[in-house]
């Protein structure tokens, strides 16, 4: 199966040029339009939804993309990418995916969303993708149902992301990826992140795509790996310290997935909205991170970037 080291960046790249120079009216928001496409043994890219809007450098705007597919012909790979750029220059891109179709699930809905950051003032372009490829040696075909591209909040002044890496997790080894990184102390604890001045609450989003572990992966997966399901479930923690280090709150959110061999590929979607206590001796530093762990079956990995985006993020978003 070829995955994302042969995706054609051009065509992302060629998305982003076309933003540059000329003002256009703002577009925030543009449904999917549903529509049948070809998926040959290389990924192809479809785009499926377009949004325009102004920014000011350095400006951190929180995007949500959402793409629903179904009626696969054969068993077939599909992604769901989102990238925005002023210009040429690349704010932000993220990508997840999973398999339909002759064994896997009949159809499925993939999140794309993440905290984006100007890198220039003018006019940024977020763009989503339908890459789709066939998993069964010859083209198949499959139906994009719906979805939308849209802001989900304007600005998000202080906000922080953090994007995963390529781990294994095993029964009884979990793996921490991604953390919010941070240099604040409380006590003799170290690396928190402190909120900004003024905010009342935190909104936190962890999005990770795994893959079961098949004998010969690449993906530092063990030597050989069982066919059986693998049950994996990923945990969004989110601890606010009190000054002296011991801890003020903690808040989860459990997420958890059966990944068999023919799904091969998973995501799991976590969030959370908790307030930013300031009573006693709690203190605005936290400690934000997903952790995975596979609780029965065969490793699973968890991945770095891809070259049509992050495969894993976990971003804040203050008020």
């Amino acid at each position: 199966m070829k995955l994302h080291r042969f995706l054609i960046t051009a065509i992302l790249v060629a998305g982003a040029v076309l933003a540059g120079g000329t003002a256009h009216a703002e577009v925030v928001y543009d449904a999917v339009t549903p529509a049948t496409y070809t998926a040959p043994d290389e990924l192809r890219a479809y785009e499926v939804a377009t949004i325009n809007f102004s920014v000011a450098s350095g400006q951190k705007i929180y995007v949500y993309g959402d793409l629903q597919a179904g009626d696969a012909s054969k068993r077939t790979l599909v992604d769901a990418s989102v990238t925005c750029a002023v210009g040429a220059s690349i704010g932000g891109k993220v990508v997840h995916n999973e398999n339909i179709g002759s064994g896997a699930q009949t159809s499925v809905s993939l999140v794309a969303r993440m905290l984006v950051t100007a890198p220039y003032a003018g006019t940024m372009y977020c763009r989503m993708y339908a890459w789709v490829a066939t998993l069964s040696g010859s083209s198949s075909t499959v139906r994009v149902t719906g979805g939308e591209l849209k802001i989900g909040r304007r600005s998000v002044p202080g906000g922080v992301q953090a994007t995963s890496n390529n781990q294994v997790t095993t029964v009884g080894n979990p793996v921490y990826t991604p953390v919010i990184p941070g240099s604040a102390t409380a006590g003799s604890v170290t690396g928190l992140w402190q909120s900004p001045a003024g905010a009342s609450s935190l909104t936190v989003f962890g999005d990770l795509s795994m893959t079961k572990c098949r004998t010969g992966d690449a993906y530092g997966c063990p030597s050989s790996s069982p066919t059986a399901d693998s049950r994996v479930s990923t945990t969004l923690f989110v601890t606010q310290f009190n000054a002296n280090g011991s801890v003020c709150d903690t808040n989860t959110y459990i997420a958890a997935a059966t990944i068999s061999d023919e799904r091969r590929h998973d995501v799991n979607y976590t969030a959370l909205t908790v307030p930013v206590a300031t009573s006693g001796t709690c203190a605005p530093k936290f400690s934000i991170y997903l952790k995975s762990q596979v609780t029965s079956g065969g490793a699973v990995a968890t991945h770095g970037a891809a070259t049509a985006g992050a495969m894993g993020v976990l971003f804040v978003l203050p008020t």
